[in-house]
């Protein structure tokens, strides 16, 4: 029997069980990033109401209906993204067990380590475009998937939510920079300094905890992908999913396996989810006709 439920509406239970089990587990909640992606998430809609009172020819085609779901999933993402953090750290105190047998076996599939040939990437542009380029392409995702309610609402916190908590619990890595520096450096300075950072904090706060498994950088960029898919920036989207990985590596954040582990979740989690809510208006043919601007 299919799932005909609101994909909003699972995400909005989601989202709530994530908040208490951040209010259980590191018994805080970082309001600071509540504020910074809600107040992001109103800025940028608001912005959109300006366009549409401008005359934008796409934006002229949303009604009153369309907005509500916009404003609700911003301020779910805010929520979200604020409990994921103290989750995230309070799984660390279980220590980092999984390093040795990821290293091992990505030494085993690719005969080195994929660092290696990939260390002419790791310049400070693109540094940058991996540690903050997706944040605007991901607010800018999450407004089309809301306004026809597509099950890629709840595919996105899910990414946020047990897709990548679970795994995180499962396999408990550092990454090859805070596994093995003597090994894997040297680093780009950005990712050094972050690293740093991670390091030197005492409580979750925005952006803590440490993991590897699985890439969330790259899970995000595999979603943003899928909303493309259907239209004619599918190709940008996938090109950006190949240097999201590729960096992840390049940076000594991530395995290998950590991105491909991560792009495999996402793409089955599409598959289900839409099979599951193909009933409902958040049907892959109205996301077609919104990328295109029908």
């Amino acid at each position: 029997m299919r799932l005909r439920r609101d994909p909003l509406m699972v995400s909005a239970l989601l989202v709530i069980a994530m908040v208490a089990m951040a209010l259980l587990t590191a018994g805080v909640l970082v309001w600071s990033t509540v504020l910074l992606v809600a107040v992001g998430g109103s800025v940028c809609v608001a912005g959109m109401h300006y366009l549409w009172w401008r005359g934008s020819p796409y934006l002229k085609a949303f009604d009153r209906d369309d907005w509500r779901p916009i404003y609700t999933v911003f301020v779910l993402a805010g929520f979200a993204l604020a409990a994921y953090s103290p989750i995230k750290s309070w799984l660390n105190q279980f220590g980092f067990w999984a390093d040795p047998a990821l290293a091992a076996l990505e030494t085993i599939m690719f005969g080195t380590d994929p660092i290696r040939w990939l260390r002419w990437l790791a310049v400070e542009p693109l540094m940058v475009v991996y540690a903050q380029g997706w944040i605007p392409l991901m607010l800018v995702a999450l407004g089309i998937v809301a306004r026809k309610r597509s099950h890629l609402v709840l595919t996105f916190f899910l990414i946020w939510g047990p897709a990548s908590l679970l795994l995180q619990a499962l396999y408990q890595s550092a990454g090859p920079i805070l596994y093995d520096p003597e090994r894997y450096g040297p680093f780009p300075a950005l990712a050094e300094h972050y690293a740093d950072y991670l390091i030197s904090v005492d409580r979750p706060g925005v952006g803590t905890g440490i993991s590897a498994m699985p890439s969330v950088h790259v899970m995000v960029a595999a979603w943003l992908l899928l909303v493309a898919w259907h239209g004619k920036w599918r190709w940008l989207a996938l090109a950006f999913l190949v240097l999201i990985f590729l960096l992840s590596i390049a940076s000594g954040w991530h395995y290998a396996l950590d991105g491909l582990i991560g792009m495999t979740i996402v793409f089955t989690l599409h598959r289900i989810l839409g099979l599951c809510f193909a009933a409902t208006n958040g049907s892959e043919r109205a996301q077609t006709r919104l990328m295109q601007g029908a």
